[in-house]
């Protein structure tokens, strides 16, 4: 994510358009999770916390580990 962001800032914001992400199809879009923790990542649904939720459904597993961007509107709210 931090080179992601350093590389965004050092181009010229009047010709950015925006970013692809998905390309691969590889997360289903799902519904975007409230912000919960630190910076660097969300945890409102790490650790198995708030999987009654319908926006930490989580079908690749990502979830019970380290990864809050668990579906592909998760993962760009931590790119803003």
């Amino acid at each position: 994510m931090a080179t992601f962001v350093e590389i965004v800032a050092d181009l010229p914001y009047q010709k950015l358009r925006g970013f692809a992400t998905n390309v691969a199809n590889y997360q289903p879009i799902g519904e975007m999770c409230p912000w919960e923790g630190g910076n660097e990542r969300n945890d409102y649904c790490l650790n198995n916390n708030n999987q009654d939720k319908s926006c930490c459904q989580d079908p690749c597993n990502l979830s019970g580990e380290w990864n809050g961007a668990h579906s592909e509107l998760n993962y760009v709210q931590l790119m803003e």
